[in-house]
């Protein structure tokens, strides 16, 4: 039967040769002996693709131009100190170092601009006893000033420390401290201010262990240059929105250790100016909620041997993050599930160093029902995944660049982005480099990928060798492809396979896909070596192409595949297209298809045949 598949072959190109000047000659073996490109038309090389566009970067941010050739990005943090900043300030996307969280210290000591309309009652640290609230006769505890105040009154503290545990509780004040040095401290396992059935706000404070910082529950709050950190215990939460709350922050840092850093459980939050940094646990978490967010980090969350989360959704939440920061954490630094609709503009995600061992992580997107929207997001240094959306995610990225997605300890791969099981994705200008096994992966029956733009380049091997792709698309996944280059894999630039999967491509350039790591040096696995491959029902149309300099094939269709090629050139490969599908109509590899500088230009060899399936993680 093979022997009969060459001799067709054969035919067919003596035949395209007589009648067809656009086909590659054949001189009686079964490949041809005058490349297509002595005789045959002049082909269009392909539109190459568009790079992500991260720059111009937002106001305060630094622009970085990578020696690594990648697309120039922006650093959030461009004068970040080496050490921690000192109690008071904090490091806030977009300033240069450490910067003060609220306002200078007044030399009296009281808080300034205090309103003149409505009562004011003061307090501080070393008044007498028997104060009357008066700034000559001020009370001495916070909680005596908030038993005698009216709703509406505002309670001017002082600098100095005071003994927190107190509740705001269906009366509305305004608790303004002088500045970060009014110190309110928890010496109980409750939270140290409680916020209750109140429209009330609080200004310049920081607050010092307790179980909490702040727990506000069907409230609405203003919340304005605010610190928090536990003292010898983790807080379990430094920050708690519960029950219907509403609640405004700009200047707030949850300073570590903490187990979870912000929850938020059916409530609205509109923050900026926020950081939240050392969590064990959950960073940021939101439930039934919706957060609006501005100049936003997350710092530091998990460790080496147990995972973090930097921010977690989920239940029906609706999360919009502008000019956000997610860095050096052990974990997923994004994980939303169930109907979450996330997006996150002018982002910066980066994993912990390369050179250390890491748990699994990436920005994960599981519906069903859910939408995950990516714009100028920058993403290096996760491990697993640096992108996953799956179970019928709506997924958008535009200006995307992931780079060095590792695998993770214990774990096997490192893909680049995986789009999975239903999700429908629209991808534009995506930059994928130095990922593990998989740059793209589009898996399952329903998930259809439109992209565009798109660059992978410098996959590497899993730990026995195989693998290093740019692109497989399996088990029913559809995608249209238009500009893409796929540069420096291993063992196949391209995989189409499996139940119905299919591409659709053009303007697509395959340069430079290897043999196996394991065929390297003496080794005995299969080399391999294919540009693009379409294996096992698996179909895919190519327009306006190159592939160029691949091990063993350009081309490779195997196991019912199915390849149709037009006005594309095939070059400087051993075999230029290997067609293992007896009776294939070779006239499909060769509208306006120039094949040149080839081994030979097309061949019925049982070559070997690359794993269809790549396992997902």
């Amino acid at each position: 039967m093979r022997s009969a598949l060459r001799a067709v072959v054969a035919l067919a190109l003596m035949a395209a040769g007589c009648g067809d000047d656009d086909a590659p000659a054949d001189t009686g073996a079964v490949d041809g002996g005058v490349d297509a490109a002595d005789s045959g038309p002049l082909v269009e090389l392909p539109e190459p693709p568009a790079l992500p566009m991260l720059a111009p970067c937002p106001e305060g941010w630094a622009e970085v131009e990578p020696e690594d050739g990648s697309p120039t990005r922006c650093d959030p943090f461009p004068a970040a100190p080496t050490g921690e900043c000192p109690l008071g300030q904090a490091l806030f996307v977009g300033e240069s170092g450490c910067a003060e969280i609220g306002p200078p210290c007044p030399a009296d000591g009281w808080p300034i601009d205090l309103p003149t309309g409505s009562p004011v009652l003061y307090v501080r640290a070393d008044a007498a006893p028997g104060g009357d609230g008066s700034v000559s006769s001020p009370f001495a505890a916070i909680r005596d000033a908030i038993m005698a105040a009216p709703s509406g009154a505002t309670i001017a503290v002082a600098a100095g420390e005071y003994e927190g545990d107190f509740a705001i509780d269906s009366k509305d004040l305004h608790l303004v401290g002088a500045c970060l040095s009014t110190v309110i401290e928890g010496v109980s396992r409750f939270p140290v201010i409680t916020l209750r059935q109140t429209t009330s706000s609080v200004e310049n404070v920081r607050l010092v262990g307790g179980n909490q910082g702040l727990s506000i529950s069907d409230a609405v709050v203003d919340l304005r240059a605010i610190e928090t950190m536990p003292t010898t215990d983790p807080h379990i939460a430094s920050l708690s929105l519960l029950r219907g709350s509403m609640v405004t922050a700009e200047s707030v840092l949850l300073r570590g250790p903490i187990n979870d850093g912000l929850a938020v459980s059916a409530s609205t939050l509109d923050a900026t100016r926020f950081t939240v940094q050392d969590s064990f646990q959950l960073a940021v978490s939101l439930s039934s909620s919706t957060m609006t967010a501005r100049d936003f980090a997350i710092r530091r969350f998990g460790h080496e041997e147990a995972a973090g989360t930097g921010l977690f959704t989920a239940s029906e939440t609706t999360v919009e993050l502008e000019r956000v920061a997610i860095v050096e954490g052990f974990g997923e630094p994004v994980l939303s599930s169930d109907t979450t609709n996330l997006s996150i503009t002018d982002g910066v995600i980066v994993g912990p160093p390369l050179d250390r061992p890491a748990p699994l992580s990436g920005i994960g997107s599981i519906g069903p029902d859910g939408v995950l929207s990516l714009e100028r997001v920058f993403v290096a240094g996760l491990r697993g995944g640096g992108i996953v959306a799956a179970v019928g995610t709506v997924f958008t990225a535009r200006d995307l660049v992931v780079l060095d997605t590792l695998t993770p300890e214990g774990g096997s791969s490192g893909y680049g982005l995986e789009i999975a099981a239903g999700t429908d994705a629209t991808l534009e200008r995506v930059y994928l480099a130095r990922s593990t096994v998989l740059g793209l992966l589009a898996e399952g029956s329903g998930t259809v990928v439109e992209a565009s733009d798109i660059t992978i380049l410098d996959v590497a091997p899993n730990a026995i060798g195989t693998f290093g792709r740019a692109v497989q698309i399996q088990n029913g996944a559809n995608v249209t492809l238009r500009r893409a280059e796929l540069r420096d894999s291993l063992e196949a630039g391209m995989v189409v396979a499996i139940g119905g999967s299919s591409l659709d491509a053009t303007d697509v350039a395959i340069l430079s896909t290897d043999r196996r790591a394991c065929a390297e040096d003496g080794g005995t696995c299969p080399a391999a070596g294919v540009g693009l491959g379409v294996y096992e029902r698996g179909a895919a149309t190519v327009e306006r192409f190159l592939v160029r300099d691949s091990y063993l094939a350009g081309a490779q269709i195997a196991r019912d595949g199915a390849l149709d090629l037009a006005d594309g050139i095939v070059e400087s490969n051993p075999v230029g297209a290997n067609v293992q599908v007896s009776g294939y109509d070779l006239g499909r590899l060769m509208s306006g298809v120039v094949y040149r500088d080839n081994g030979v230009n097309l061949d019925a060899e049982e070559l070997p045949v690359p794993d269809p399936e790549a396992v997902r993680r």
